[in-house]
């Protein structure tokens, strides 16, 4: 489960750009400040493809070793993301291939 709000925030570190971790340029901080979800979400789902098509090791039902990518796999364990903005509940399927287009989108009702 993904928490990437969709909308301004501020007054917060983005530890990605900081001096130590490096993950990302510091010029996306102010994309970031504007809406995380827009900047994380399509590099997240970007990565997810890119892990559901390499292959890997994996035990057969058998014992032995085979290669196979996690996308042949999904009849047994299927990657989902669900992120959560303040607005939405948005579920996106591996067996999609995380495509926008597939997603499904979900509205959040607050109760106070």
């Amino acid at each position: 489960m993904l928490v990437l709000p969709d909308e301004r925030v501020e007054g917060y570190s983005v530890l990605d750009a900081d001096r130590y971790h490096r993950l990302i340029d510091r010029s996306l901080i102010t994309l970031i400040h504007q809406s995380p979800f827009r900047v994380y979400d399509p590099l997240i789902k970007a990565t997810a493809r890119q892990f559901i098509e390499k292959r890997y090791g994996f035990p057969d039902r058998g014992g032995k070793w085979t290669k196979e990518a996690p996308r042949d796999l999904q009849r047994i364990c299927e990657l989902v993301f669900v992120t959560a903005t303040r607005t939405h509940l948005i579920v996106s399927r591996g067996k999609d291939e995380f495509s926008f287009d597939r997603e499904r989108r979900y509205p959040l009702r607050w109760h106070t």
